[in-house]
């Protein structure tokens, strides 16, 4: 049975820009790659052009994530991961990336920096009620109140 496709359309607004690409037919994120070299200074976060736009299609978002072999290998970190691109922005795609490492970090273009996820996003209809007890399912507690297991997990 072959995954379900939805068509994203991408047009590259940086000459050196490259389009989005899936490693494996099986993988959930597309590998997006830089279009310039860059260099981040330890404690530096900047904003990097992405060097193409994207229409999404309606009840969709594509989120930006960190690649996992980058983040375990390097210092660099995508802070506001996952990143939401809403289904209405039209804009150039941008990243934000920091460094929380004590050495410069150098990337150079076509490196691939984060990966892309199309996700369905279904809209919530929020209803004000006065008790919240009101409706079923309340587990108590709030952060770290979950019951550990005999293995401390």
């Amino acid at each position: 049975m072959g995954r379900i496709e939805k068509k994203v359309y991408i047009e590259l607004c940086n000459k050196n820009a490259f389009i989005p690409k899936y490693a494996d037919d099986d993988d959930a994120g597309a590998d997006v790659a830089l279009c310039e070299d860059i260099k981040i200074k330890p404690n530096e976060t900047k904003l990097i052009n992405l060097g193409f736009k994207v229409a999404i299609p309606q009840g969709f978002e594509l989120q930006i994530r960190p690649r996992s072999g980058l983040s375990y290998k390097t210092s660099l970190r995508i802070p506001n991961s996952p990143g939401t691109i809403d289904t209405n922005f039209r804009d150039e795609l941008k990243i934000i990336l920091h460094n929380i490492g004590e050495e410069t970090l150098s990337f150079k273009k076509g490196d691939r920096i984060a990966q892309l996820i199309l996700n369905e996003v279904p809209k919530a209809t929020f209803i004000e009620i006065k008790d919240i007890e009101e409706i079923k399912g309340n587990r108590g507690g709030g952060i770290g109140s979950s019951k550990l297991n005999n293995n401390g997990k």
